[in-house]
């Protein structure tokens, strides 16, 4: 059996879109509480193609993304993204 590389993650972009060579970075923001403690985690994502387009027109600083992709070092390459909030929020 081949190894499988998946990433689902929903969070908040926490930082500029950067334009990356032919493609765009930023970081992303993913928080869990367990036991009344809360824990916030930093990844940085990587968008080519029309993911990077998609995500350059439609995204921004605070806005909320879930993101489909797969693990490539220290970071996510995104593959899919979905708007999490509503119209106009």
């Amino acid at each position: 059996m081949d190894d499988y590389n998946k990433v689902i993650l929903m969070g908040t972009i926490a930082s500029e879109i950067w334009e990356m060579g032919s493609g765009c970075t930023f970081n992303l923001e993913y928080s869990s509480t367990y036991a009344d403690k809360t824990k916030t985690e930093t990844f940085v994502i990587k968008a080519f193609g029309g993911t990077k387009t998609m995500i350059q027109k439609y995204f921004g600083q605070g806005k909320r993304i879930l993101i489909e992709g797969r693990l490539d070092d220290a970071s996510v390459v995104a593959n899919m993204v979905t708007f999490v909030d509503a119209k106009g929020e």
